[in-house]
This record gives C-alpha cells, sequence and structure tokens, in this order.
C-alpha cells in the first residue's frame, strides 16, 4: 500500500488495526517472559509464543472493531448535533447587519 494512501485513510479504520498490533506484541512478549522464566525449553516458548500471537491478534481486532464501531457511531451524532454553518450563510447575515454578527 502506498504511503500517501496510508496517510488518507481513516483514524478510526487504523485504530483497529493499530489495536490488535499492540495487543498481538504484548500478548506475545508475555508469554516469552513467562515462558523462559519457567525455564520451559526454547522451542516450546517459542511455538506458544507464536500461538498466542495470532491469538492475541485476533482478539485485539475483534476490540478494535468494536471501538471502531463505537467511533463512528459517536462521531455521526456529534456531526448531526453540531452541524458546520455555512460560508455563505454567515456572509449573507454579515451584509445584511452591516458587518456586525450577533454572538449568542
Amino acid at each position: 500500500m502506498a504511503l500517501g494512501v496510508w496517510l488518507k485513510r481513516d483514524l478510526v479504520e487504523r485504530s483497529c488495526q493499530t489495536v490488535a498490533g499492540c495487543l498481538a506484541l504484548s500478548s506475545y512478549a508475555i508469554a516469552m517472559v513467562v515462558g523462559l522464566a519457567a525455564q520451559n525449553p526454547m522451542l516450546m516458548v517459542l511455538r506458544r509464543g507464536l500461538i498466542v500471537l495470532v491469538i492475541g491478534y485476533l482478539i485485539g481486532l475483534a476490540i478494535g472493531l468494536i471501538i471502531e464501531h463505537v467511533l463512528r457511531e459517536y462521531v455521526a451524532s456529534y456531526r448531526a448535533g453540531h452541524p458546520v454553518p455555512d460560508l455563505a450563510e454567515i456572509e449573507r447575515a454579515a451584509a445584511q447587519n452591516d458587518g456586525l454578527l450577533e454572538v449568542a
């Protein structure tokens, strides 16, 4: 994926992947530390760490999708409750009041 396309993507969409990646890497690191602290064989530690990495990513992806849905609903309700005024409408009101606008 090109860098420009990635930068233009929605922040909410990127947050889903960010949560999934953070949870996966955190669970992998914890599995490594716990496995080595228990003095398990290295192959077992790596195998379990890889399994936990995949499971952590899937759980993080589910959590990220929930967060994405909640954020999109919140942004939509906020935009509906706080509409952005049209600039032409503001200029017309200023012209009718000799350049003075009433502050509400």
